[in-house]
């Protein structure tokens, strides 16, 4: 937890970057990780490798995990031609 920005500051009991926060509890209402998780799993990816590899969900929570997870087989699944017309829409989407 030392390597978020956050740590000295933060009162939230589950934290991503926690090696065990498989065992924190939290009840409702208490406070919640506030920093993007894409921030989150750039401070695991700055982490050494020995810590990195403690933590179970790359910086993430558990069920963030879990659903970025089951986007990419759906992705990986689809034919090329329905990714390519995805990738399409979304090019014009930016613009």
């Amino acid at each position: 937890m030392k390597y978020c920005s956050r740590y000295k500051i933060c009162s939230a009991p589950k934290c991503p970057l926690d090696i065990r926060i498989d065992r924190r509890t939290e009840v409702h209402n208490e406070p919640k990780c506030q920093i993007a998780k894409a921030t989150r799993h750039k401070y695991w990816e700055s982490m050494p490798f020995d810590v990195k590899s403690l933590l179970p969900y790359q910086g993430y929570f558990k069920t963030e995990l879990a659903r970025m997870n089951a986007a990419k087989e759906r992705w990986e699944l689809l034919p090329e031609s329905e990714k390519e017309e995805i990738r399409e829409r979304m090019r014009n989407f930016r613009r």
